[in-house]
C-alpha cells in the first residue's frame, strides 16, 4: 500500500506537467502547415505564408480617427488571372482613442453592429459595401468584446472587379470561399496578451 501513494502521486504530477505543457502549446499559436507566424506589440497571429506584410499599416477614417496596425495582403499568386483586386486584405489593428470594443468605430459612415460567439469568443461585428466604376468593396470588422486585454479588430477589406468588365475568358471568378476560409482561419488564430 506504501508503494501505491508514491506512485499514484508521480502519475498525478505527471499529468499536471503534461497539461501545463499542452496548454502552452495551444496559447503559442503554432501555424499550420504554409502559415507563419507574426509577433506584434500585443498580439500574435498566424498568416498564409504568401501574404504581404506591412507592420505599419496605418488608416484615417476622419480626421480625428487614425487606424493603426499590421495588414496582410493576399498572396498576389491568389489575385493573378481572377478579378480579385491585389489590395485585398485583411489588418490587426486599433484605434489609440477608442474607449469601447465596438466594431462600428472602425467603419467610415454609421453601421450597426451585431454581436457573433464564435468558437467561444464574443465579438463586435460591422459590415460595409460599396461599389463604383466596376469595382466592389466590402469591409466586414469583427472586434473581440470579451478580452480582458486590449480590444484590436481585425478587418476585412475585399476588393474584386466585375467580372463582365474583362473580355470572356481573360479572367476567373476569384474562389470567395477559399479567401474568407483564409481571412477566417488568420482571425481566429490571434491571441492578445
Amino acid at each position: 500500500m506504501k508503494k501505491i501513494i508514491p506512485i499514484a502521486g508521480l502519475v498525478v504530477v505527471a499529468i499536471a506537467v503534461w497539461l501545463l505543457f499542452m496548454s502552452g502549446q495551444r496559447a503559442s499559436n503554432v501555424p499550420a502547415d504554409g502559415w507563419s507566424v507574426y509577433e506584434g506589440p500585443y498580439f500574435t497571429v498566424s498568416y498564409p505564408s504568401g501574404y504581404i506584410v506591412n507592420p505599419s499599416y496605418t488608416f484615417d477614417i476622419s480626421p480625428e480617427k487614425r487606424v493603426e496596425g499590421v495588414s496582410f495582403t493576399v498572396d498576389p499568386r491568389m489575385a493573378s488571372g481572377t478579378n480579385l483586386g491585389t489590395d485585398t486584405r485583411i489588418t490587426v489593428e486599433s484605434i489609440p482613442t477608442l474607449s469601447s470594443c465596438n466594431a462600428a468605430a472602425y467603419l467610415d459612415g454609421s453601421h450597426t453592429p451585431f454581436t457573433v460567439v464564435e468558437r467561444g469568443k464574443t465579438y463586435s461585428v460591422a459590415t460595409s459595401s460599396g461599389a463604383g466604376a466596376g469595382n466592389f468593396y466590402e469591409e466586414v470588422v469583427y472586434v473581440r468584446t470579451d478580452n480582458p486585454g486590449p480590444c484590436p479588430a481585425v478587418h476585412y477589406y475585399i476588393h474584386n472587379l466585375n467580372i463582365q468588365n474583362f473580355p470572356e475568358g481573360t479572367v476567373v471568378e476569384y474562389d470567395r470561399f477559399k479567401l474568407l476560409e483564409e481571412f477566417d482561419k488568420l482571425r481566429l488564430s490571434l491571441e492578445t496578451r
